[in-house]
């Protein structure tokens, strides 16, 4: 996805940023009628930006050319690095020296986030169908348009939403056992 943003298992939790992780379940669950076990997601800036090369090899006329150049081209990847969560057995599969990604070494749980996010959209549908739709925005999460929805009251301070059977504090990040056994069950299944 086209962003600057990046995803925090909290604000998953808090029912914040669902969007990708949402289309990435829907994608692995319903790609031409097969279940697929996705890789990773990842945000990455697609930012226009452009760079005076006169203004930056004048300040910098001593340095070669192609050193100069170089030196550019790794600001400008280390700028755009993508925040990436990578899935399970999937490690091996992205690009593990981190030249283009953050954070390569967390490997998240693939099924724990999807239930997780299912327990949410379901806790969701209950409220509305329940008539439950209260405005209670959290800050700097809504459009600066405050008439148009008519909130004057106080913002509410972020919370993990409450999933039956699943307790919030349950880690979407796999430990090192974790990660050994799925890699195991993955060899097993080949």
């Amino acid at each position: 996805k086209s962003s600057v943003l990046s995803i925090s298992e909290d604000e998953v939790k808090q029912g914040l940023r669902l969007q990708m992780l949402t289309y990435m379940m829907i994608v692995a669950n319903n790609l031409q009628g097969k279940k697929y076990n996705p890789t990773a997601v990842q945000y990455i800036s697609m930012k226009d930006e452009t760079i005076d090369l006169n203004r930056v090899y004048n300040k910098c006329g001593d340095m070669p050319k192609h050193a100069l150049l170089n030196s550019l081209e790794e600001d400008f990847i280390k700028s755009r690095k993508c925040a990436v969560w990578i899935f399970n057995e999937h490690r091996n599969d992205v690009d593990i020296d981190a030249r283009h990604i953050k954070s390569p070494k967390n490997i998240y749980d693939f099924d724990k986030i999807q239930a997780y996010i299912e327990g949410i959209y379901a806790n969701f549908h209950k409220q509305v169908l329940n008539g439950n739709i209260e405005l209670s925005p959290i800050e700097n999460t809504t459009l600066p348009y405050m008439a148009m929805y008519h909130f004057d009251g106080e913002y509410r301070i972020p919370t993990t939403v409450e999933v039956e059977g699943i307790p919030t504090d349950i880690p979407f990040k796999l430990d090192k056992e974790e990660i050994a056994a799925k890699g195991a069950k993955e060899d097993e299944n080949l």
